[in-house]
Order: C-alpha cells, then sequence, then structure tokens
C-alpha cells in the first residue's frame, strides 16, 4: 500500500536500520517472515487445499 501514501512494512525496515534501531528491524523481520509462514502453510490449510 506504499504507493498510495501509506508507508509499507519495507519502508519501516529501511528508517529503522538507518536510525540504527536494530531491535525494531528485527522485530519487523520477524513479524515479515511469519507473515510469509502464514500465507505459505496457513492460507492454504484453511482454505482446504
Amino acid at each position: 500500500m506504499s504507493f498510495v501514501g501509506i508507508r509499507g512494512l519495507g519502508f519501516e525496515i529501511q528508517l529503522s536500520l538507518h536510525d540504527l534501531k536494530f531491535a525494531e528491524v528485527w522485530t519487523l523481520l520477524l513479524f515479515l517472515f511469519g507473515l510469509v509462514l502464514w500465507l505459505i502453510i496457513g492460507v492454504p490449510a484453511c482454505v482446504g487445499a
């Protein structure tokens, strides 16, 4: 959604890296990893595929 002016997760990671807030970067990366896992494993299981 960042193309309509809403800041995306990638922008937040870049901003945290620029500000040297590495704890925030790890939190955002873990959230992104969990989201990808949920999309790969959780969604097909819920749909029944």
